[in-house]
């Protein structure tokens, strides 16, 4: 007879309960060893009785006796809470420890990434954080902000200055593109924007040019050379990770929220720039 025995033996008007968990062979009787059926009384072999007192009755029990109690559940619900609460903890707080500079400069989180950079890094953390700063403000000096575009980037470390390519739409909805051109001012503290170039062809002068058209002529003309000067140098070339983020901050209209960090002049120059 196989299955789960469930009873209740009661001795000295006390009463015992036993749950027995496993497969139950085979019961035989104490005196003849008869094979007997569940709850018979006496063996139908030699008439002998059959104790209730369980401890003595000749039973093969395959499995384990088990007392529940209420300390072992508690104890076990305990555990299952702690697994669920450790689980929830990792899901959240790993993900944070385990996230990389690349994937925070992608979200626009400037200060995490310098802070999670590592020294030979923390430079260009900066330099991406103010190529973004002045990409706001770029855009926001379209006629359409939301037309803006980064397009390539040059950044002349030794002599202070960078370039960024970008376009977008003019005044009267068509595509444009031009050079923007900014440099260091030892006066202001500050990078600045010396002027846009739509392109890099020098301009003639003419005999009908006034003095303003003139000096303004020399002066673009000056800035081509200077632009022509920085983008010709390989080595001035930022990455084009760099421009993927900052569209992406853009379409995501996360850009207008980015600010210079306070360690920005880190990547300033220390020294007097030369500002012509």
């Amino acid at each position: 007879m196989e299955g789960i025995l469930i009873g209740e033996i009661c001795r000295s008007n006390k009463r015992r309960k036993y749950i027995f968990v496993g497969k139950i062979s085979k019961f035989f009787c104490s005196n003849c060893g008869k094979e007997l059926r569940e709850n018979e009384k006496y063996c139908p072999n030699c008439g002998h009785k059959i104790p209730l007192d369980i401890d003595n009755h000749s039973l093969k029990v395959r499995g384990f006796k088990r007392k529940l109690s209420l300390k072992k559940v508690t104890a076990i619900c305990a555990v299952f809470l702690m697994i669920i609460v450790l689980f929830l903890a990792g899901k959240m707080f790993i993900p944070q420890i385990f996230v990389s500079t690349s994937d925070l400069l992608a979200e626009g989180n400037y200060e995490k990434a310098y802070s999670k950079a590592k020294k030979d890094q923390k430079d260009d953390v900066l330099v991406e954080n103010l190529i973004s700063y002045e990409c706001k403000e770029a855009a926001n000096g379209l006629k359409d902000p939301s037309s803006f575009q980064l397009r390539e980037v040059w950044y002349d470390k030794g002599n202070s200055r960078f370039v960024l390519s970008i376009s977008g739409k003019n005044g009267m909805g068509g595509a444009a593109s031009g050079y923007w051109y900014y440099k260091y001012s030892e006066e202001e503290k500050e990078y600045q924007l010396i002027t846009v170039i739509n392109d890099l062809d020098e301009e003639d002068y003419s005999y009908f040019d006034d003095t303003e058209d003139k000096l303004e002529k020399i002066f673009n003309n000056m800035a081509r050379e200077a632009i022509k000067d920085i983008i010709y140098q390989k080595d001035n070339e930022l990455d084009n990770s760099i421009i993927k983020n900052i569209n992406g901050l853009h379409k995501k209209d996360i850009l207008q929220d980015v600010e210079l960090l306070d360690e920005i002049n880190e990547i300033y120059p220390k020294g007097k720039v030369d500002n012509a």
